[in-house]
């Protein structure tokens, strides 16, 4: 079963080791491991987990608790509409005046996007 990624998500993998007994061999640990990034960070944890599909649902479960990804809420969770469109374009300029003016163009649609 080897070394398997889900794209972009993180990986799940087994850490292999020299084996003392054949130089040119390599052993393969029973515990799968995950490993992700996370606010630029990369994280490595043991599942303790010798199943591949348990050890996915591990890392699906981090990714949810570290608030990244399609599996966690993130900071965006019970934000109205307003604080989450200031936050994205506060991301992409520094000028306060054009997230004002952005923000005062699409106020009339808050309601209905909230709705949707």
């Amino acid at each position: 079963m080897g070394s398997e990624q889900l794209r972009g998500l993180g990986r799940v993998f087994r850490r292999t080791r020299r084996d003392p007994k054949n130089p040119k061999g390599r052993i393969q640990s029973p515990i799968w491991w995950v490993q992700y990034y996370h606010r630029g960070k990369q994280i490595r944890k043991s599942t303790g987990e010798t199943r591949h599909s348990k050890a996915v649902l591990f890392l699906k479960g981090e990714l949810a608790a570290a608030g990244s990804g399609p599996f966690g809420a993130g900071q965006a969770k019970g934000l109205a509409f307003r604080q989450r469109a200031e936050n994205l374009i506060s991301d992409f300029t520094s000028d306060r005046s054009l997230v004002d003016e952005f923000l005062s163009a699409i106020e009339p649609f808050a309601g209905r996007i909230e709705q949707l």
